[in-house]
């Protein structure tokens, strides 16, 4: 899973898939609020390759140089220079 990333910028959304695949999609708009416990929930609108339109719903919390918990995942994913890794 090391080359699995998750790498969010102005505009894209790009996820490392393994294998040296990568998707880049364009964002659309992003929500977010803050939780009762001081984190802040994220929804991303995005397209994806095929030009569907997806959602990428996560938790980011600050403590510990930031880390995302993806709502339909267990794994903790923390900052690794700038990208986002399991």
């Amino acid at each position: 899973m090391a080359d699995r990333y998750l790498k969010l910028i102005p505009g894209f959304v790009i996820f490392g898939q393994g294998r040296g695949r990568v998707q880049v999609c364009a964002v659309e708009w992003v929500e977010s609020e803050r939780t009762a416990e001081g984190d802040t929930s994220f929804t991303v609108h995005y397209r994806d390759d095929d030009d569907k339109k997806r959602t990428l719903d996560f938790t980011f919390q600050s403590g510990s140089g930031g880390t995302i918990r993806l709502s339909n995942r267990p794994e903790v994913w923390h900052r690794s220079g700038g990208e986002v890794r399991t």
